[in-house]
């Protein structure tokens, strides 16, 4: 009887980067939500070299683990299966080389990067069938799920390269699409990967539209499905009057691509505005943005800050709750479309970001401010200064724009269960 039942049934292979483990990907959560309703069980492979601080799952949840880093055996034994299986992933390789010398000009390293990429995808293919064999799954009941377009993706799409009726998708944020983002310039197994999904769910239409431009597929198998954040908070209008403090907030890793470092150097710039700036999250340049805030800011009579490092994402929320925040600022010089912004939006307020990646989906000229990518000190400063002027109707107009933006467009309760039955429909 029971295996009746889990032949009939729909199921999940879902590959994160460490999710539930550890506090990232937290945008995951609510997705999962919606999925375990619709999905009658739902295995994780998490891949990350440190599980710890494990979050709750729905029940129907099972979870297994692996290391991102492959030690000697694990190296060894993909390279046997390589070798046994020269002539076919030769073939592929060599492929991959070809399809890469349509779109870059470099080649520094990018064999080696390439046959890397692929003895990982091996390895991970190997762990999703062990998963489908200990768990009674066939191709025909359970959809093939990574979260991330990178080497997971490409495991999958060995897969669908073996049995042409598995159903494999992927999800593509933002440092997962952009080359320019990748430390190598590139990132392997791309058009293969297209070639091969069902579906590719692009959280923004910026980034559909890169792989268009860049590759020029059939952009059928590509669907933007927008992320969401819940907030049941509803929106309030803040009463400014009175109020003397503009209150600032970024969240975000305190990294080079981040830009988190220009912030002060912006604070210094608006002479006579009394500042609050709050930022949550940590990062390599951490060490570097607090020595550089107390240098640059420590003896100004008109600016405060307070670094919270990394903390949970509740934290966050619960601040946005208990204060008035009036801005949340990005300097960004890159992103997919961020989730930190949508949180910010759902509580109405009203962002202040570079025009990088999808941001221009989520920020638009009457809910928060969009500045150059460049990052023109002149021009930011100017927005914060015409904000800081603004009445309290016309600051509760742009915030009220900021929350009705993300409860049409990025709302979790809405867009999750449109996404979980997309899913359910390709089986």
């Amino acid at each position: 009887m029971n295996f009746i039942i889990f032949m009939n049934s729909k199921n999940i292979i879902l590959i994160t980067n460490g999710y539930p483990y550890n506090n990232g990907e937290t945008f995951l959560e609510p997705e999962l939500e919606y999925l375990s309703t619709v999905f009658d069980r739902i295995f994780i492979l998490s891949i990350n070299n440190i599980h710890f601080h494990k979050r709750k799952t729905p029940k129907n949840v099972s979870v297994v683990q692996i290391n991102a880093s492959l030690n000697l055996k694990q190296k060894v034994y993909a390279f046997a299966n390589l070798i046994l299986r020269f002539r076919y992933y030769y073939n592929i390789f060599r492929e991959e080389i070809s399809d890469i010398n349509k779109y870059i000009n470099s080649y520094k390293k990018i064999k080696s990067t390439v046959f890397h990429d692929l003895i990982v995808a091996i390895r991970t293919k190997d762990v999703i069938e062990k998963i489908m064999e200990d768990n009674v799954l066939n191709y025909g009941n359970t959809l093939l799920y990574s979260y991330w377009l990178n080497s997971s993706t490409t495991a999958l799409s060995l897969i669908k390269t073996e049995h042409e009726d598995a159903v494999v998708i992927s999800r593509a944020h933002g440092s997962d699409v952009y080359f320019e983002m990748s430390r190598t310039g590139f990132y392997s197994f791309r058009l293969f990967n297209l070639r091969k999904l069902n579906k590719l769910f692009s959280v923004s239409n910026k980034g559909k539209q890169y792989h268009i431009d860049s590759f020029g597929i059939n952009v059928k198998n590509i669907i933007v499905s927008y992320l969401g954040i819940s907030n049941n908070k509803g929106f309030k209008e803040i009463d400014y009057t009175g109020e003397n403090e503009l209150l600032l907030v970024s969240v975000s890793n305190v990294v080079e691509l981040k830009r988190t470092l220009l912030i002060p150097e912006l604070l210094l710039r608006l002479e006579g505005i009394k500042i609050k700036w709050v930022h949550f999250g940590d990062g390599v340049l951490f060490d570097e943005l607090k020595e550089q805030s107390k240098i640059l800011l420590s003896k100004l009579d008109n600016i405060s800050y307070e670094f919270f490092g990394a903390v949970e994402n509740k934290v966050v929320l619960n601040y946005y709750a208990k204060n008035n925040v009036n801005l949340f600022i990005s300097l960004s010089s890159s992103e997919g479309i961020p989730v930190s912004m949508m949180e910010a939006m759902s509580f109405g307020i009203p962002v202040v970001s570079t025009d990088v990646g999808g941001v221009n989906e989520l920020v638009k000229s009457d809910n928060g401010f969009i500045v150059n990518q460049d990052v023109n000190m002149d021009e930011i400063s100017e927005v914060i200064i015409r904000y800081s002027s603004m009445n309290t109707a016309e600051k509760n107009r742009i915030r009220r724009n900021a929350y009705n933006h993300w409860n049409n467009y990025f709302n979790a309760e809405k867009n999750f269960p449109i996404f979980a039955n997309q899913l359910l429909e390709l089986l």
